[in-house]
């Protein structure tokens, strides 16, 4: 796992809580009886190693198993070595709705006043770093969305890179604009990923400041696997014949959820039938050819998002009138 840290002390105080979790790490479980989470402690010891980006990397540490916290970008992670890593759990940004870099000025502002060993002093944190599809005055729209779909790619190649042949790969995505789904998976295919699985996840609470009507309560969980394609194959690239994603699981988790008494709204689904649309193009449509760079592949890929978002829409309406065409039952 890598973590990234603004500052020297903020580092300090994860390698502290980190030290104590390896000597008595524990996993929470739902305690039904009291309704509230209860630790379970496993019996292990983990020996914890936080890394900074000017300090070498030590060799492997015998005995009990290691934590490694690398301060570094996971675009390129050279202390990992080729094919080590069995799972591969991450948090990608969701395209345009949240500006890390720019909500940590608030902190940068503070903290360079305090003059810490190795923290920067510039005026602002590394917005120019950042991995964020949202506005910035010196590029266009298309270009963020170009620049994200490109970034995220980059890191992926380095999961797939550190990955074993038998890896695995997980992380979560939400959004209800297309574009951010176009790049996602484009990214995926990039990485010569394919997608095994795809699954809601409730994320967020009631008591969320953005938990309001229409706003997105449910994740989509991507598994994903090393890709197996053919190398071989032409530079010119025809599309498959129907490429449209089929939205029948879609329907499934809306029965279950709603007989489970989960809320799952019709912007969830519409989140989880993108998802499943992205899952689809990244294994079935990888950039080759004259779709190998992002600009083409969206041009490809968007009408088929566009028409899946309308089946979505479609169905929603078609719900609701059958709704309103059923009788009343008199008493």
């Amino acid at each position: 796992k890598t973590e990234f840290f603004d500052s020297i002390e903020q580092s300090r105080a994860f390698d502290s809580l980190g030290e104590d979790l390896g000597v008595k790490p524990y996993e929470n479980k739902h305690d039904p009886q009291t309704d509230r989470p209860r630790r379970v402690y496993t019996g292990e010891t983990i020996n914890l190693q936080m890394l900074r980006r000017t300090e070498a990397t030590p060799p492997p540490r015998a005995g009990a198993p290691t934590a490694l916290i690398l301060n570094q970008s996971s675009a390129n992670l050279p202390a990992i070595p080729t094919a080590s890593v069995h799972l591969v759990l991450t948090d990608p940004p969701y395209y345009n709705n949240l500006a890390y870099s720019e909500l940590s000025d608030f902190y940068h502002v503070w903290l360079k006043r305090l003059h810490l060993p190795c923290y920067s002093t510039a005026q602002h944190a590394p917005m120019a770093e950042s991995l964020y599809g949202g506005k910035k005055k010196s590029i266009t729209p298309t270009e963020q969305l170009t620049a994200f779909a490109d970034g995220l790619a980059s890191v992926f190649k380095e999961s797939n890179r550190v990955l074993t042949p038998g890896g695995l790969m997980v992380f979560s995505y939400s959004h209800n604009q297309p574009q951010a789904w176009i790049a996602l998976a484009y990214a995926l295919a990039r990485a010569n990923f394919a997608v095994t699985a795809v699954f809601p996840v409730r994320s967020e609470g009631q008591s969320q400041f953005h938990s309001y009507e229409g706003s997105l309560k449910w994740d989509a969980v991507f598994c994903c696997r090393k890709a197996h394609r053919n190398p071989k194959r032409s530079t010119t690239h025809r599309l498959p014949p129907n490429l449209d994603a089929n939205l029948k699981d879609v329907r499934l988790w809306q029965k279950a959820l709603k007989d489970s008494d989960l809320d799952f709204s019709s912007a969830d689904a519409r989140s989880l039938a993108l998802a499943l649309q992205a899952k689809e193009l990244c294994n079935r449509m990888p950039p080759r050819g004259e779709l190998r760079t992002f600009e083409p592949w969206k041009a490809a890929a968007q009408p088929i998002f566009l028409r899946t978002t309308k089946q979505v829409r479609d169905y929603e309406e078609s719900q609701n009138q059958n709704t309103k065409a059923k009788p009343r039952s008199t008493s």
